[in-house]
Protein backbone atom coordinates (compact mmCIF):
# COMPACT_ATOMS: atom_id res chain seq x y z
CA UNK A 1 0.00 0.00 0.00
CA UNK A 2 2.72 2.60 1.17
CA UNK A 3 4.86 1.53 -2.28
CA UNK A 4 1.56 2.52 -4.17
CA UNK A 5 0.98 5.49 -2.33
CA UNK A 6 4.76 6.92 -3.25
CA UNK A 7 4.12 5.76 -7.05
CA UNK A 8 1.28 7.44 -7.18
CA UNK A 9 2.41 10.87 -5.50
CA UNK A 10 5.49 10.67 -7.54
CA UNK A 11 2.88 10.84 -10.71
CA UNK A 12 1.27 13.52 -9.11
CA UNK A 13 4.78 15.47 -8.74
CA UNK A 14 5.55 14.93 -12.20
CA UNK A 15 2.15 16.23 -13.73
CA UNK A 16 2.28 19.10 -11.51
CA UNK A 17 6.27 19.26 -12.91
CA UNK A 18 6.04 19.17 -16.49
CA UNK A 19 2.84 21.08 -16.81
CA UNK A 20 0.79 22.24 -14.35
CA UNK A 21 3.95 24.86 -13.42
CA UNK A 22 4.39 26.37 -16.96
CA UNK A 23 0.44 26.29 -17.60
CA UNK A 24 -0.26 28.47 -14.81
CA UNK A 25 2.74 31.08 -15.89
CA UNK A 26 1.17 31.08 -18.94
CA UNK A 27 -2.59 31.63 -17.77
CA UNK A 28 -1.47 34.51 -15.97
CA UNK A 29 0.30 36.40 -18.60
CA UNK A 30 -2.76 35.46 -21.25
CA UNK A 31 -5.46 36.11 -18.33
CA UNK A 32 -4.16 39.96 -18.35
CA UNK A 33 -3.25 39.64 -22.20
CA UNK A 34 0.50 40.44 -22.12
CA UNK A 35 2.15 41.46 -25.05
CA UNK A 36 0.18 40.27 -28.47
CA UNK A 37 -2.39 38.90 -26.29
CA UNK A 38 -4.30 42.40 -25.93
CA UNK A 39 -5.15 42.22 -29.18
CA UNK A 40 -7.11 38.88 -28.81
CA UNK A 41 -9.93 37.41 -27.20
CA UNK A 42 -8.90 36.35 -23.24
CA UNK A 43 -9.05 33.03 -23.85
CA UNK A 44 -6.37 32.64 -27.31
CA UNK A 45 -4.90 34.90 -25.25
CA UNK A 46 -4.60 32.50 -22.74
CA UNK A 47 -3.98 29.61 -24.66
CA UNK A 48 -1.27 31.46 -26.98
CA UNK A 49 0.69 31.95 -23.75
CA UNK A 50 0.07 28.15 -22.15
CA UNK A 51 1.90 27.12 -25.57
CA UNK A 52 4.63 29.00 -25.54
CA UNK A 53 5.53 28.45 -21.47
CA UNK A 54 4.74 24.74 -22.41
CA UNK A 55 7.22 25.17 -25.41
CA UNK A 56 9.65 26.69 -23.63
CA UNK A 57 9.39 24.15 -20.25
CA UNK A 58 10.16 21.18 -22.06
CA UNK A 59 13.04 22.71 -24.53
CA UNK A 60 14.53 23.96 -21.19
CA UNK A 61 14.01 20.04 -19.87
CA UNK A 62 15.72 18.44 -22.58
CA UNK A 63 18.59 20.77 -22.55
CA UNK A 64 19.37 20.40 -19.26
CA UNK A 65 19.63 16.41 -20.46
CA UNK A 66 22.14 17.41 -22.87
CA UNK A 67 23.84 19.57 -20.44
CA UNK A 68 24.49 16.52 -17.97
CA UNK A 69 25.29 14.62 -20.72
CA UNK A 70 28.02 17.10 -22.11
CA UNK A 71 28.95 18.16 -18.81
CA UNK A 72 28.03 15.46 -16.48
CA UNK A 73 31.87 13.57 -16.35
CA UNK A 74 32.98 17.33 -15.52
CA UNK A 75 30.97 18.57 -13.01
CA UNK A 76 28.01 17.35 -10.99
CA UNK A 77 27.45 20.87 -10.04
CA UNK A 78 23.32 21.10 -10.33
CA UNK A 79 23.35 25.19 -10.98
CA UNK A 80 26.43 24.44 -13.55
CA UNK A 81 24.29 21.97 -15.34
CA UNK A 82 21.86 24.51 -15.24
CA UNK A 83 23.35 27.52 -16.26
CA UNK A 84 24.69 25.78 -19.55
CA UNK A 85 21.47 24.38 -20.20
CA UNK A 86 20.03 28.26 -20.09
CA UNK A 87 22.12 28.88 -23.06
CA UNK A 88 21.24 26.05 -25.18
CA UNK A 89 17.28 26.55 -24.18
CA UNK A 90 17.84 30.61 -25.34
CA UNK A 91 19.52 29.44 -28.71
CA UNK A 92 16.16 27.08 -29.55
CA UNK A 93 13.84 28.97 -28.16
CA UNK A 94 14.66 32.09 -29.55
CA UNK A 95 13.77 31.29 -33.03
CA UNK A 96 10.50 29.27 -32.30
CA UNK A 97 9.51 32.21 -30.12
CA UNK A 98 11.15 35.05 -33.03
CA UNK A 99 8.47 32.77 -35.68
CA UNK A 100 5.24 32.13 -33.47
CA UNK A 101 5.55 35.85 -32.91
CA UNK A 102 5.59 37.25 -36.14
CA UNK A 103 2.60 34.60 -36.77
CA UNK A 104 0.73 35.87 -33.81
CA UNK A 105 1.44 39.84 -35.65
CA UNK A 106 0.38 38.79 -38.90
CA UNK A 107 -2.82 37.20 -37.96
CA UNK A 108 -3.82 40.33 -35.61
CA UNK A 109 -2.94 42.62 -38.32
CA UNK A 110 -4.71 40.24 -41.42
CA UNK A 111 -7.38 38.94 -39.05
CA UNK A 112 -9.63 39.06 -41.54
CA UNK A 113 -7.49 37.68 -44.43
CA UNK A 114 -6.79 33.68 -45.73
CA UNK A 115 -5.29 31.93 -42.82
CA UNK A 116 -3.29 30.32 -44.98
CA UNK A 117 -1.71 32.99 -46.98
CA UNK A 118 -0.93 34.65 -43.87
CA UNK A 119 0.57 31.26 -42.54
CA UNK A 120 2.72 30.45 -45.45
CA UNK A 121 5.37 33.42 -45.69
CA UNK A 122 6.64 32.33 -42.26
CA UNK A 123 6.63 28.69 -42.69
CA UNK A 124 8.47 28.87 -45.60
CA UNK A 125 10.94 31.67 -45.23
CA UNK A 126 14.80 32.10 -45.52
CA UNK A 127 16.83 33.76 -43.28
CA UNK A 128 18.53 36.51 -44.05
CA UNK A 129 21.16 39.13 -42.66
CA UNK A 130 18.51 41.11 -41.52
CA UNK A 131 17.05 37.59 -39.80
CA UNK A 132 20.26 36.56 -38.15
CA UNK A 133 21.08 40.20 -37.70
CA UNK A 134 18.00 40.47 -35.30
CA UNK A 135 18.44 37.86 -33.53
CA UNK A 136 21.89 38.32 -32.79
CA UNK A 137 20.61 41.30 -30.74
CA UNK A 138 18.24 39.21 -28.65
CA UNK A 139 21.15 36.15 -28.29
CA UNK A 140 23.49 38.71 -26.94
CA UNK A 141 21.68 39.55 -24.05
CA UNK A 142 19.80 36.42 -23.01
CA UNK A 143 23.08 34.56 -23.53
CA UNK A 144 24.77 36.95 -21.22
CA UNK A 145 21.38 37.77 -18.59
CA UNK A 146 20.12 33.76 -18.43
CA UNK A 147 22.78 31.64 -17.01
CA UNK A 148 23.47 34.58 -14.11
CA UNK A 149 19.75 34.32 -13.97
CA UNK A 150 19.54 30.88 -13.46
CA UNK A 151 22.76 30.19 -11.48
CA UNK A 152 21.19 32.58 -8.51
CA UNK A 153 18.27 30.80 -9.14
CA UNK A 154 19.49 27.27 -8.89
CA UNK A 155 21.74 28.45 -5.54
CA UNK A 156 19.36 30.94 -3.61
CA UNK A 157 15.73 29.43 -5.12
CA UNK A 158 14.89 26.96 -2.41
CA UNK A 159 15.05 29.92 0.39
CA UNK A 160 11.03 30.61 -0.02
CA UNK A 161 10.23 26.62 -0.17
CA UNK A 162 12.24 26.52 2.76
CA UNK A 163 10.58 29.37 4.66
CA UNK A 164 7.44 28.02 3.88
CA UNK A 165 7.60 24.54 5.27
CA UNK A 166 9.64 25.33 7.95
CA UNK A 167 8.84 28.93 9.26
CA UNK A 168 12.29 30.27 8.54
CA UNK A 169 15.17 30.45 5.74
CA UNK A 170 17.46 27.70 6.32
CA UNK A 171 21.14 28.54 5.16
CA UNK A 172 22.99 26.40 2.91
CA UNK A 173 24.88 24.36 5.57
CA UNK A 174 21.82 23.30 7.07
CA UNK A 175 20.14 22.71 3.52
CA UNK A 176 22.97 20.05 2.85
CA UNK A 177 22.59 18.83 6.22
CA UNK A 178 24.86 20.50 8.53
CA UNK A 179 24.26 23.04 11.29
CA UNK A 180 26.09 25.85 12.01
CA UNK A 181 28.77 24.22 14.46
CA UNK A 182 29.84 21.73 11.56
CA UNK A 183 27.97 18.95 12.92
CA UNK A 184 26.01 16.48 10.63
CA UNK A 185 22.48 16.50 11.27
CA UNK A 186 20.70 12.69 11.95
CA UNK A 187 17.14 13.11 11.68
CA UNK A 188 16.71 16.13 12.42
CA UNK A 189 16.04 17.99 9.54
CA UNK A 190 13.91 16.51 6.70
CA UNK A 191 16.47 15.73 3.78
CA UNK A 192 15.67 16.04 0.68
CA UNK A 193 13.96 13.28 -1.97
CA UNK A 194 17.08 10.85 -1.85
CA UNK A 195 15.74 9.53 -5.41
CA UNK A 196 16.33 13.31 -7.09
CA UNK A 197 19.85 13.96 -5.84
CA UNK A 198 21.78 14.55 -9.05
CA UNK A 199 23.90 11.60 -8.08
CA UNK A 200 21.73 9.11 -7.90
CA UNK A 201 20.67 9.66 -10.92
CA UNK A 202 23.29 8.41 -12.12
CA UNK A 203 22.88 5.22 -10.61
CA UNK A 204 21.40 2.23 -12.29
CA UNK A 205 17.70 2.41 -11.54
CA UNK A 206 17.58 -1.88 -10.50
CA UNK A 207 20.47 -0.51 -7.79
CA UNK A 208 17.35 1.15 -5.75
CA UNK A 209 18.99 4.16 -3.33
CA UNK A 210 19.24 2.26 -0.42
CA UNK A 211 22.57 3.26 0.10
CA UNK A 212 25.46 1.48 1.80
CA UNK A 213 28.62 2.92 1.48
CA UNK A 214 30.46 5.36 -1.10
CA UNK A 215 33.94 4.56 -1.80
CA UNK A 216 36.68 6.89 -3.67
CA UNK A 217 38.66 5.54 -6.58
CA UNK A 218 40.09 7.95 -8.22
CA UNK A 219 37.81 10.33 -10.35
CA UNK A 220 35.10 7.65 -9.96
CA UNK A 221 32.90 7.12 -6.88
CA UNK A 222 31.99 2.91 -5.74
CA UNK A 223 28.35 2.88 -4.52
CA UNK A 224 27.12 0.17 -2.74
CA UNK A 225 23.63 -0.61 -2.17
CA UNK A 226 22.31 -3.44 -0.75
CA UNK A 227 20.70 -4.86 -4.73
CA UNK A 228 24.55 -4.36 -5.72
CA UNK A 229 27.24 -1.80 -6.68
CA UNK A 230 28.40 0.35 -9.69
CA UNK A 231 31.28 2.48 -10.37
CA UNK A 232 30.20 5.90 -11.92
CA UNK A 233 32.33 9.05 -12.96
CA UNK A 234 31.68 11.45 -10.33
CA UNK A 235 33.47 13.48 -7.55
CA UNK A 236 33.55 12.47 -4.28
CA UNK A 237 33.15 15.84 -2.58
CA UNK A 238 29.82 16.46 -4.49
CA UNK A 239 28.70 12.98 -3.76
CA UNK A 240 29.32 13.08 -0.04
CA UNK A 241 27.94 16.65 -0.34
CA UNK A 242 24.47 15.68 -1.80
CA UNK A 243 24.49 12.87 0.93
CA UNK A 244 25.27 14.53 4.13
CA UNK A 245 21.61 14.00 5.59
CA UNK A 246 21.96 10.80 5.02
CA UNK A 247 25.16 9.30 6.22
CA UNK A 248 29.01 10.54 7.41
CA UNK A 249 32.19 10.50 5.92
CA UNK A 250 34.44 8.12 8.22
CA UNK A 251 37.71 8.38 5.84
CA UNK A 252 39.05 10.59 3.27
CA UNK A 253 38.08 8.33 0.73
CA UNK A 254 34.79 6.53 2.66
CA UNK A 255 30.92 7.39 2.92
CA UNK A 256 28.75 5.31 4.81
CA UNK A 257 24.64 5.55 5.33
CA UNK A 258 22.97 6.17 8.60
CA UNK A 259 21.09 2.88 8.19
CA UNK A 260 24.75 1.36 8.91
CA UNK A 261 25.12 3.27 12.13
CA UNK A 262 21.49 2.19 12.99
CA UNK A 263 22.38 -1.46 13.07
CA UNK A 264 23.67 -3.43 15.94
CA UNK A 265 25.94 -5.66 13.90
CA UNK A 266 27.94 -2.23 12.99
CA UNK A 267 31.37 -2.16 15.03
CA UNK A 268 34.02 -0.38 15.59
CA UNK A 269 37.58 -1.62 15.93
CA UNK A 270 40.07 0.67 16.40
CA UNK A 271 40.56 2.12 13.04
CA UNK A 272 38.22 -0.48 11.07
CA UNK A 273 34.49 -0.07 11.16
CA UNK A 274 32.58 -3.54 10.18
CA UNK A 275 29.35 -3.13 8.91
CA UNK A 276 26.03 -5.13 8.80
CA UNK A 277 27.10 -7.12 5.71
CA UNK A 278 30.67 -7.69 7.11
CA UNK A 279 32.14 -5.28 4.59
CA UNK A 280 34.70 -3.23 6.67
CA UNK A 281 35.62 -0.26 5.98
CA UNK A 282 38.60 2.11 7.03
CA UNK A 283 38.17 4.69 9.60
CA UNK A 284 40.51 8.28 9.16
CA UNK A 285 42.06 9.47 12.26
CA UNK A 286 40.49 12.98 11.67
CA UNK A 287 36.91 11.12 11.70
CA UNK A 288 37.15 8.91 14.74
CA UNK A 289 35.81 11.47 17.48
CA UNK A 290 33.08 11.98 14.83
CA UNK A 291 32.04 8.66 13.96
CA UNK A 292 31.91 7.29 18.11
CA UNK A 293 29.62 10.26 18.58
CA UNK A 294 27.46 9.50 15.80
CA UNK A 295 27.43 5.82 16.66
CA UNK A 296 26.37 6.96 20.44
CA UNK A 297 23.84 8.94 19.13
CA UNK A 298 22.35 6.74 17.25
CA UNK A 299 22.66 4.16 19.33
CA UNK A 300 20.70 5.90 22.70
Amino acid sequence: MKLMEKRLIGRNESIVFYFSVPALAGFMLGWHQAGLGQFMSVWASIVSWIIHFEIFWFVGLFALVIARVLIGGITGNLAVHLMFSSVLTVLIVRPIFWVTYELRLSYVLNAGADPVETVRPFIFFEPTLDFLAALSDLYLQDVLLWPLTTYFVARYGWLPFSLLRTGKAATPEMKQGRHSDGETSFGKASPPDIARLPFILRLKPQLGTDIITLKAEGHYVRVVTEKGEELIYYRFGDAILQMAPYGIQVHRSYWISNSQLNHEDTVLAGSELRLKNEMVVPVGSTFIRGLKEALEKNTR
